[in-house]
């Protein structure tokens, strides 16, 4: 397991109530991470995304993409997450939610990233730690 995955998780569990809140108890709370995490791994692999989520503020990102970003995913991910996508493109307020801590999500693991490449820069960590 990578370690923004551990992060993830980490991140997540605290998130974990309001998370699978959204889905009103119908789902477990694995099946909620594993999306979670798959949600945020496709739009974390979008650059042009991602640009938003470093160098605009959140309402800009919103503004300019990043909702219909995580939309495309949550569609894209009909076939093979069926029920919970349903769940989240049915549920306008899921949906929203979803962005959001999608977004709270991929800045706390940039926070960390930008954490270790400062350590690196700085010989407090060696490369195999981040």
């Amino acid at each position: 397991m990578s370690d923004y995955q551990k992060e993830f998780e980490r991140f997540f569990s605290g998130m974990a109530d309001e998370v699978c809140s959204l889905f009103e108890g119908k789902f477990s709370n694995d099946e909620v991470l594993s999306y979670m995490s798959m949600i945020t791994n496709k739009v974390r692999a979008n650059d042009k995304i991602m640009q938003l989520v470093i160098s605009d503020t959140k309402m800009q990102s919103m503004d300019n993409g990043f909702p219909e970003a995580v939309t495309d995913v949550v569609i894209d991910s009909f076939g093979t997450h069926q029920n919970i996508a349903k769940h989240a493109l049915m549920e306008g307020i899921t949906l929203h939610s979803l962005q959001y801590i999608v977004y709270r999500l991929l800045v706390k693991g940039l926070k960390r990233s930008n954490q270790a490449e400062i350590k690196l820069e700085k010989g407090i960590i060696d490369n195999n730690e981040h």
